[in-house]
């Protein structure tokens, strides 16, 4: 076989379908293992045999309705489903989300700080607390319009997601958008003041506009600056997304466009990535006197920790913040680092497996989040019951999202697709995968990541060929001429 860019990209589309399936096998045992046992999952089984029916059938619901009704009816159907959450489940503000709130209303006064040390300066993600304090300086400190933030970001979230889902066909846009909407643990989580709302937001845009700017040739010189843009919003707001400017290179040098459109591309996105960075730098240190991008390596600790199978814990952290500058801490964090890696490979392996299968296996965060601390009793009866069956169906969705997730993935590795914009599915997953090998995991880690998985687990379920003539919808790849 002849080599060529383009058999390139097919070879290495494949190969990744192949690990990332490879790696959700285990990990869609693990989360129907920890899923609640209170119900039994035959229950669930049979509720999503007939999701799948009917999205597969000729009168699928999502594909009879007009483009002009279905995208309104879906954003009504988002909004009353988390405003009844907010309603009726009362979140306070705990742990990192307290951090968040309490941030944000100190930055919404827009006075420097005085009494900030070296640990909250670097353990701190500022772009959401800043973002925040922006909404607050607007409507006033009050935690219920904060909640109604996360509806807005949702809202926006939801829109900038369905185009991107569009890319891969009517069907697949159709019904991943509809997996977003009815996404329990997003629901759940919207009462939660999380700074994986704006991440998502941020991470789905870039992406979004990554894919235009190699798409539309009359536009594609803005949309690779808004790619740029979004990509540096993403790592303001979650340092861990950083890899996006690394999805962004590839995905340009992978396209089959003319070379100096490719250098074109990337210019632009690298200029207003940096330039994005150095504008919230420059803001965040005029008005607060605070240098805002994180250069501390805690996260490097709490990652290679077995016992708390790479998650937060307070031995760690307490031992990082003992010393008295950043440098000095992560000198000692690679120091541990290193000696837990190397003194005892097999168990760091082992903790890598763990990892993996805590980050994409565990779907009841959102539920845990906003549970765990609540201004009062929520007013509905049998409140026990009610959260018991809460719990079950938010992990056994994710289970449904996983089991046609590999499905789907393994459509890709078996199909050489010519749309290279499947990269944009497969390159952020591994990438997070690869990230987290070292630095530290919780399960909602994957929140902003779980809409590539609808797209994926909808290939999957309608068991649609992006290089299938049969399918008309199909947006044909075209090449950026400007």
């Amino acid at each position: 076989m002849r080599f060529s860019l383009e058999n390139f990209r097919a070879i290495l589309e494949r190969g990744i379908a192949w690990i990332v399936a490879w790696i959700l096998l285990p990990v869609t045992f693990y989360a129907l293992e920890i899923a609640p046992k209170d119900y039994p999952a035959w229950v669930f089984a049979l509720v999503g045999i007939g999701l799948i029916w009917l999205l597969k059938s000729r009168c699928n619901p999502l594909m009879t309705i007009s483009s002009r009704r279905f995208f309104p009816l879906i954003i009504v159907l988002f909004v009353v489903l988390r405003v009844v959450w907010i309603y009726y489940i009362p979140t306070v503000p705990f742990s990192d989300f307290a951090v968040y709130n309490n941030l944000a209303g100190i930055l919404s006064k827009f006075k420097p700080f005085t009494h900030l040390d070296w640990r909250s300066l670097n353990e701190t993600a500022w772009g959401y607390p800043v973002f925040l304090s922006l909404w607050f300086a607007i409507v006033g400190n009050d935690l219920l319009l904060a909640k109604l933030l996360n509806i807005l970001l949702g809202v926006a979230t939801l829109i900038v997601f369905y185009q991107f889902a569009l890319f891969f066909g009517e069907r697949v846009g159709r019904v991943a958008t509809f997996f977003f909407v009815i996404w329990p643990a997003q629901i759940m989580y919207t009462s939660v003041l999380a700074s994986e709302h704006l991440g998502m937001f941020a991470l789905l845009s870039a992406l979004l506009f990554i894919k235009k700017a190699s798409y539309d040739e009359r536009k594609c010189i803005w949309y690779s600056a808004l790619a740029g843009l979004f990509t540096g919003i993403a790592y303001v707001t979650r340092t861990a997304l950083v890899y996006l400017i690394i999805v962004a290179i590839l995905y340009i040098l992978l396209t089959p466009l003319y070379f100096r459109q490719k250098i074109a591309h990337l210019i632009l996105i690298s200029s207003t990535f940096i330039i994005t960075l150095l504008g919230f730098i420059t803001y965040m240190k005029t008005i607060y006197h605070v240098m805002p991008i994180a250069k501390s390596l805690a996260t490097l600790v709490v990652g290679t920790n077995f016992d708390s199978t790479g998650g937060w814990n307070e031995k760690d952290i307490r031992e990082f913040s003992k010393f008295n500058s950043v440098q000095e801490a992560n000198a000692y964090a690679i120091k541990i680092a290193k000696r837990r890696i190397f003194n005892n490979p097999d168990k760091f392996l082992l903790l890598v497996n763990r990892k993996i299968l805590r980050l994409w296996g565990d779907e009841q965060y959102g539920f845990e989040w906003s549970t765990i601390k609540l201004a009062h009793k929520p007013s509905f009866n049998s409140v026990k019951i009610v959260f018991i069956y809460l719990r079950s169906v938010s992990q056994y969705f994710h289970v449904f999202i996983l089991v046609f997730s590999i499905i789907g993935f393994v459509c890709i590795g078996l199909y050489k697709y010519k749309d290279p914009g499947i990269l944009l599915l497969l390159l952020p997953i591994l990438s997070s995968v690869l990230l987290h090998i070292l630095s530290g995991t919780q399960a909602r880690y994957h929140f902003p990541l779980a809409p590539i998985l609808f797209v994926i687990a909808a290939l999957g379920i309608t068991g649609i060929s992006l290089n299938s003539p049969k399918v008309e919808e199909i947006i044909p790849y075209q090449e950026c001429q400007e």
